[in-house]
């Protein structure tokens, strides 16, 4: 077992990521999540910008003495529904370039598992919901393939998001049957949610 704390406690109070993991040293902790949840304007550039942050943050890491051993994906939850008419819609290509390049990144750095929250609105049906996130994961696999870097879906913390219990991610994630793809329990995520509140943490876990 790993104890591992997560750069996101540090965002209200440095500017970046990189300061963010320099405030691990002599903390005690040796594991982190490194959170690339912002929108991050170099993951939506032409260039090859993002591999520069790989590198600070490498850097970071080294100077503070910790390993990541997790990381998440920046926050681009909103599904672009269009994309399932058009898989060539230019926001929702733009959304995956951005976290393939937080994949690429987590490869570099050594990072073996990525969390990538499913993409969930209020606004559409389960059904919805399930279709479109079956095409949202099929098209991370070719990048997590070639890195072998395991892709795990968190729970929501709103019922109407529909993946806020383990029952319900277990059921997508055996459906969608490829070893790549895992669930992370968000333990505040399943207090917050009556629902899952109500199932009980450890009956969650257990699913």
């Amino acid at each position: 077992m790993k104890l591992a704390s997560s750069t996101g406690d540090f965002k209200f109070y440095v500017p970046n990521i990189y300061e963010a993991v320099k405030c691990f040293k002599g903390t005690g902790f040796k594991h982190i999540n490194l959170e690339q949840t912002g929108v991050i304007p170099e993951f939506f550039a032409d260039d090859d910008s993002y591999k520069k942050l790989a590198e600070l943050w490498g850097n970071a890491a080294e100077e503070a003495n910790v390993k990541y051993v997790v990381s998440h994906a920046p926050c681009l939850h909103e599904p672009v529904m269009a994309a399932l008419l058009d898989r060539e819609n230019e926001i929702y290509q733009k959304n995956l370039r951005a976290i393939c390049r937080s994949i690429e990144i987590c490869h570099i750095l050594g990072i073996k598992r990525i969390v990538v929250h499913a993409c969930a609105s209020m606004q559409i049906s389960e059904n919805d919901f399930l279709q479109y996130n079956r095409m949202f994961y099929r098209d991370l696999l070719p990048i997590a393939e070639k890195y072998g870097i395991m892709l795990m879906t968190e729970n929501w913390d709103n019922a109407a998001y529909h993946f806020s219990t383990a029952e319900k991610m277990r059921a997508f994630i055996d459906e969608f049957d490829h070893p790549l793809l895992a669930a992370c329990w968000d333990t505040a995520h399943g207090n917050i949610d009556a629902t899952a509140r109500n199932i009980g943490q450890y009956e969650n876990i257990i699913a």
